[in-house]
């Protein structure tokens, strides 16, 4: 995804907006509101007070079939997420951007919660899984102990990850 690329919604992410079954996150669900086929990537994230939250909610809706490039520009394949953001790319190696990725997948209903303890939490590995266990906490006392479990494991396993580039 580069920074001079327009994005529309597309007929799901019209959908989205009107009847709120999608269960967007909120920050994506404001980010769709402002997708009018003539603002630019980059004029969107000039909007944003947190770019890394934005940008993870461009490449979610665009991966999910909520917006699409109108610039012409070839669709990005496989994943946004590879393309980058030009100028300004989502480092691959960031343990929080990593961490709120599969915030989003697994808990896309209530992913806010979640993204804002691990948005709080330095990038650290020591730091992010102090935050990893706030969210655990969160899942099992309002969601769902099995997918608190599933969460933690996976987000363990980034972390080990990350320590092992470290």
């Amino acid at each position: 995804m580069q920074p001079d690329w327009i994005l529309e919604k597309t007929a799901a992410g019209r959908e989205a907006l009107v009847s709120r079954a999608h269960h967007l996150p909120a920050v994506a669900r404001g980010v769709l509101v402002l997708i009018n086929g003539q603002r630019t990537v980059g004029a969107l994230l000039d909007c944003a007070t947190d770019k890394l939250r934005w940008q993870e909610a461009l490449i979610l809706l665009l991966e999910q079939g909520y917006v699409s490039s109108s610039s012409g520009a070839s669709e990005p394949t496989p994943s946004a997420r590879a393309q980058g953001f030009g100028a300004s790319p989502l480092p691959a190696s960031d343990l929080r951007a990593e961490l709120s990725r599969l915030v989003t997948q697994m808990f896309a209903q209530g992913a806010d919660k979640l993204l804002q303890k691990l948005q709080a939490a330095d990038n650290a590995p020591k730091s992010q899984m102090a935050a990893v266990e706030s969210c655990t906490k969160y899942i099992r006392l309002f969601i769902d102990e099995k997918k608190a479990n599933e969460f933690r494991d996976k987000a363990q396993t980034l972390i080990d990850g990350r320590r092992g580039v470290s």
